[in-house]
């Protein structure tokens, strides 16, 4: 390729980074077009970005989450779609460019794509979950230069190699997804419709450099000891000469000279680092990080590279105990108990920067140390696992399969490997990436749902089936993993165990859907606890702010197409109205409807999380079912796709904060327990309060407790009914002569005025309560960069729910919290709204209101 030649292909692009002699330019936004295959006919493109949006930006699709409009977007998956941009002749940089190797990289193609340059085909692609690169010194020409990218129908590019395989894969989205390299819940799923995307979902950029570059560098920690680290730095270069450079590492002082060969060059310096810091996660300790700069230079070039990394342990214990089978993680020697959420991928139909401003900040706000990235949707970008690095959240990192079998022929392996190779390679530094897991069910549904019967498979076809998901998930992921990150442990199948039986619960990590699939109350998450818990969950409703996005009607009701547009699981509402019943009273309407929607979820997982941390040290891990939203739905999530915070959101904070009180009544005693993160002995004071829900004052109980701080105690219990109810006479009952549908009682451990843990406790269900209006006082006012309400009532007010009618127009700090008679609550409130118009757009609502009329601030 001639130097004029490669200038051609810069004009018109804006520079990235550039360093004297390499560099990496990104193809503008601006220049990208897309057009039906075939009809020529162009339209401006987004890139990033995905087909369904380019067709909503120009107005050609109507929007899919509004109404049932996703239904009438079925066509675009059968069509093929073409992306063109324009590369005309520049003049930029040519003193950098002359000579220079030029690679055009791809991040991330959805999926099956046919790259032309100068209509010339060039490259083919067939995994989104994996970058592409590709010469092109020798293939530009003067003048402008036009790159093409067609992109096919994915069910219907692989549907033949779906027919020659001879057997019918127990995907009951779609047939062909086993074989297509995408993400899964684009087939649909029972929280999202199906929706098959295609296009460019990340960035396209022109990497150039001079005779070498350093692709990778890998920072490995040998051996780990207070007063020193002994590492490696595992640096490899691509060479297209044969020459002496001479590496370094900067801070670290180590260096050699090496002579490079044409090709990939892989080299090993080792560094010391004295009395190192080490990164812990949240709750632990400083999630410290160090950075590395490797350095390759020699008279006449010169390439660098700049990671950052932490050092730590981790290790998962797993091995068969007395009383099964543990799983839980040890970060530096120390066992961690597992505060955690399920993470879904992002929205097909929001901008990537709003999304991870939302649930970045909202993974620490809700105390999670661990997430885990679900096997049926995509890896993480770079910046997600660089927020949770920085924030101390552990990673768990399902690679991208679910809910079905897979292929095993040779192609498809490659492909999967190819995919392996790139992701643990981009990801391994990052001290939050923590597990690596080979799938999501695929295990427990081969042994327990029944696939063999459903499907008809012969005892060939199973074998057929079980060989290939032992080649991929039992030979080729581990074997690749031991080459390139054996630092990590991996497991090839969550969950390690099933629901159905007891001794389910006694081995592994288990996903617990007796609750919702299994239809079993509440109660049960109190008796089924294992020893690691990774998936449960309850769904509800988003806020009505958030229906009023997708549903215009003026009558909104659980039952009209719009909303069961919107419900994907085959449960569908009528389950979530029979678990209602069970608890609340029956909503006066549609808006109370979903706002009890809300806190019966938030109930369900207050009560999951709470037994599962009372468990420790036998249950380590509390991982709900899911923090985000993918779609705009009846979900399990705690945050809807809108980015509002349900009450879930709420009660999960609570439930994971660092110490808890948990009551529970057992055999007619009410127990009353401790479970907190710290390693300390503790002596405090614990202060019950027991009154009517006017306020009238019955009882007050102050006792001396102490525990040791690692694992959960009972530090209180007492008889609820003496079996001698008279008011003269001495009893030992703690409702002796007291109505339990009229008290609450305030739990607190506190030393001195400073609480450390409290509750408020029930005895009996919402529904049963002897609720009465509450006259709730409020008063907003602006501090700083945030608004203090204050808020008291004169009786209970159960679930206070402080909104707006506008999604998102107030962030506070708590919600859908009880007010106890006469006691003032105080929140802060972030909004851009003035004093005047929050103080007017506020409306405060509580379980009362969902009976009577709307109380408004």
């Amino acid at each position: 390729m001639t130097r004029h030649a490669l200038l051609l292909f810069l004009l018109c692009i804006s520079t990235v980074c550039l360093s004297q002699h390499q560099g990496m330019i990104d193809l503008p936004v601006t220049s990208w077009k897309f057009s039906e295959a075939g009809k020529q006919d162009w339209k401006p493109a987004t890139v990033p970005g995905n087909i369904h949006l380019d067709l909503l930006n120009n107005k050609l699709i109507a929007d899919p989450t509004y109404g049932d409009n996703f239904k009438k977007c079925e066509w675009v998956e059968k069509k093929d779609w073409e992306y063109t941009a324009s590369l005309p002749m520049d003049t930029i940089h040519k003193e950098e460019l002359a000579g220079a190797n030029a690679e055009l990289v791809f991040e991330s193609l959805d999926t099956y794509a046919d790259i032309f340059l100068n209509d010339s085909l060039v490259l083919k692609t067939d995994n989104m979950f994996r970058s592409y690169s590709l010469r092109i010194e020798q293939l530009m020409k003067p003048g402008t230069n036009q790159l093409r990218i067609l992109f096919h129908s994915a069910p219907d590019y692989i549907r033949p190699q779906c027919a020659a395989a001879g057997i019918r894969f127990p995907a009951d989205n779609d047939s062909t997804a086993p074989f297509t390299r995408k993400s899964p819940v684009q087939y649909g799923w029972d929280f999202a419709p199906r929706m098959i995307t295609c296009g460019i979902r990340k960035r396209v950029h022109l990497r150039y450099w001079h005779d070498f570059i350093i692709r990778d560098v890998h920072v490995i920690r040998n051996t780990l000891s207070p007063t020193q680290a002994l590492m490696t730095a595992e640096i490899t270069i691509a060479s297209s000469v044969t020459d002496s450079v001479h590496l370094s590492l900067e801070t670290y002082g180590s260096g050699k000279t090496v002579l490079l060969v044409p090709g990939t060059n892989v080299f090993r310096l080792p560094f010391r680092m004295a009395h190192p810091r080490l990164w812990w996660p949240a709750g632990m300790g400083e999630p410290y990080l160090y950075e590395l700069q490797a350095q390759a230079w020699n008279t006449g070039n010169k390439s660098s590279h700049r990671v950052s990394f932490g050092l730590r342990t981790v290790e998962l214990i797993n091995q068969p105990d007395s009383t099964g089978q543990p799983f839980y993680i040890r970060v530096n020697g120390e066992p961690l108990y597992i505060r955690g959420a399920n993470l879904v991928p992002p929205p097909l139909l929001q901008k990537k920067a709003d999304f991870d401003n939302t649930i970045q900040s909202l993974m620490s706000d809700c105390q999670l140390n661990l997430v885990r990235i679900w096997g049926g949707g995509m890896y993480g970008d770079d910046d997600f696992y660089m927020y949770a690095d920085q924030n101390g959240i552990l990673v768990w990192q399902d690679f991208m399969f679910s809910g079905t079998m897979y292929p095993g022929d040779s192609l498809f392996l490659k492909n999967v490997k190819a995919e392996a190779i790139d992701n643990i390679i981009r990801l391994r530094n990052h001290p939050s990436l923590a597990l690596w897991c080979g799938n999501n069910e695929i295990e427990v549904a081969w042994k327990n749902w029944g696939w063999q019967k459903t499907f008809h498979y012969s005892p060939l076809d199973s074998l057929k089936l079980l060989v290939a998901y032992n080649s991929l998930f039992k030979e080729l992921l581990p074997n690749t993993l031991a080459t390139l990150d054996s630092s990590r442990p991996y497991f090839s199948s969550s969950p390690q165990s099933n629901w159905g039986k007891a001794d389910d619960f006694t081995k592994g990590d288990n996903h617990y859907w007796g609750v919702w699939h299994g239809e079993e109350p509440f109660s049960s998450y109190n008796t089924h606890v294992g020893r690691f818990m990774s998936e449960f969950g309850f769904p509800s409703f988003p806020s009505l702010s958030s229906i009023r996005h997708f549903d215009g009607e003026q009558n909104l009701e659980m039952n009209s197409a719009v909303m069961k547009a919107h419900q994907f699981s085959y449960k569908g509402n009528t389950l979530i109205g029979k678990y209602m019943d069970l608890y609340y009273r029956k909503p006066k309407d549609f808006e109370s409807f979903v706002y009890v929607s809300q806190l019966l979820q938030a109930e369900g997982m207050k009560t999951a999380i709470e037994s599962q941390r009372l468990k420790k040290p036998f249950c380590m891990g509390s991982v709900f079912w899911q923090l985000n939203d993918y779609w705009p739905s009846v979900s399990w999530s705690a945050i809807d796709y809108y980015g509002e915070q349900k009450a879930a959101f709420f009660f999960i904070r609570q439930a994971f904060d660092p110490s808890i009180l948990s009551a529970h009544v057992e055999n007619g005693q009410l127990k009353i327990y401790i479970a907190t993160e710290s390693n300390k002995p503790h002596q405090t004071e614990l202060l019950l309060q027991l009154c009517d829900l006017h306020g009238e004052h019955k009882t007050e109980i102050r006792k001396a407790v102490k525990w040791k701080g690692t694992i959960s105690e009972k530090i209180f219990s007492q008889l609820l009914q003496s079996g001698n109810p008279e008011k003269n006479t001495k009893s030992t009952g703690l409702l002796d002569g007291y109505d339990k549908t009229d008290c609450v009682l305030s739990c607190r451990v506190q030393t001195g005025k400073d609480s450390f843990a409290s509750a408020v406790v029930y005895f009996t269900e919402p529904k049963n309560l002897q609720l009465t209006q509450p006259l709730i006082h409020s008063e907003i006012k602006k501090e700083d960069d945030h608004y203090i309400m204050k808020l008291k009532s004169d009786v209970l007010a159960k679930n206070v729910f402080i909104s707006t009618a506008e999604s998102n127009a107030i962030n506070p700090t708590d919600n859908y919290f009880d007010l106890l008679p006469g006691i003032e609550k105080s929140i802060l409130i972030y909004s851009d709204l003035t004093e005047e118009k929050l103080n007017k757009a506020v409306v405060i609502r509580s379980l009362w209101d969902t009976y009577t009329s709307l109380t408004t601030h």
